[in-house]
């Protein structure tokens, strides 16, 4: 019962699926997405005794072991050397494509589609 406390802590964040035969890389969620929002810890239907997690995201549970909950944000590393959010990277390419600028047509559609793309990955 301790554990479940302990793991409902979780309960509002981010995490990452891990892959079970390497815990450095990450899987997709049913979602699609690598990062999903944890709203609830299960008893695992599937695994006895184990606990999993459920997202807000879609229907699905994963074994809370294999589950890294991200505690900082997400980072990117730019061509020169600064770190940057991923809440700073969209809203950069936000004002990119609100700007009123001369753009060429194509690179400003493909702005908004990296918005589109990162935005449906890790709302913010």
């Amino acid at each position: 019962m301790n554990e479940i406390k302990k793991l409902s802590d979780n309960i509002g964040r981010k995490c990452k699926k891990r892959s079970k035969r390497n815990l450095k890389q990450s899987k997709k969620f049913k979602s699609g997405r690598f990062v999903n929002t944890i709203s609830g810890v299960i008893n695992h239907p599937k695994l006895d005794g184990q606990l999993a997690y459920v997202f807000e995201e879609d229907d699905s549970f994963v074994d809370c072991k294999i589950c890294e909950i991200l505690t900082e944000p997400m980072t990117f590393l730019l061509k020169d050397q600064d770190r940057v959010t991923l809440k700073q990277t969209i809203a950069l390419l936000n004002s990119m494509c609100r700007s009123e600028e001369s753009h060429s047509k194509k690179s400003s559609e493909l702005v908004q589609e990296s918005f589109k793309i990162l935005n449906n990955l890790y709302p913010v």
